[in-house]
């Protein structure tokens, strides 16, 4: 995606680019649909916040529906991993980086 691309060399390029973001939306057809954009473009930043150092790009298709699944599971109640994956957290302890090495 050449947005994404031209978010990554403007990151690159900026001596604050480490401590920053960019989440990038789709096409906003007409002002009414602002609101939407930027409400779609904080949920990016919010999944963003919680990835690990280093991934600092994101868009609508790659982060929100991410962030959407989180939140239901958390409506609803789900543990945050199930099965194999809850095992191997369970063996990792609270200090391994088995887990964590996963969501790379």
């Amino acid at each position: 995606m050449a947005t994404q691309s031209l978010a990554r060399d403007y990151l690159s390029r900026s001596p604050v680019g480490a401590e920053y973001m960019i989440a990038i939306g789709g096409p906003v057809p007409s002002p009414v649909r602002l609101v939407a954009a930027r409400a779609q473009a904080d949920a990016m930043l919010r999944v963003l916040r919680e990835q690990p150092a280093g991934r600092a790009v994101g868009t609508l298709d790659d982060t929100l529906l991410l962030r959407q699944l989180a939140d239901a599971s958390s409506a609803l109640g789900l543990p945050a991993a199930t099965g194999p994956l809850r095992r191997l957290e369970e063996q990792d302890g609270p200090d391994g980086v088995l887990v964590e090495s996963l969501s790379i």
